[in-house]
């Protein structure tokens, strides 16, 4: 699950980069007085933000799909259990599967399944439309 996620810790240096850019052109264009360095500034921080976000919402779905609803059959609550094991079991961590069963397991709860596999879209759609 880490590996499925973990594009999107790199969404805040993404930000800090864009900030940096911004913060750097503006200080270039007060001591200039240049208007064209501000567009510059603005125009290409925003469109470097844009594809930078949109690059890791990309490999984020692309992990997403690959690493947990492929192998779970979509959050099949059984196929969902056994992979879970197994994982358990190849991290040798199989003393907390009860544990897991009480406080994970979604196999009675269908719509949060479907949530889980339909919020992704709902964010892409707020990008799309904003």
């Amino acid at each position: 699950l880490a590996h499925a996620i973990m594009p999107f810790y790199s969404s805040p240096t993404c930000v800090l980069v864009a900030f940096v850019f911004t913060f750097v052109f503006s200080r270039l264009n007060k001591r200039s007085g240049n208007t064209l360095t501000d567009r510059f500034c603005g125009v290409y921080s925003f469109t470097f933000l844009t594809i930078a976000l949109s690059v890791m919402g990309i490999l984020t779905a692309k992990s997403f799909l690959n690493d947990i609803l492929r192998p779970t059959a979509m959050l099949e609550p059984n196929v969902t259990a056994t992979m879970v094991y197994n994982r358990m079991r190849t991290d040798e961590d199989t003393e907390n599967w009860s544990e897991w069963k009480t406080e994970a397991d979604l196999s009675d709860y269908a719509f949060l399944r479907f949530w889980a596999v339909a919020s992704p879209l709902w964010v892409i759609a707020t990008f799309v439309t904003c």
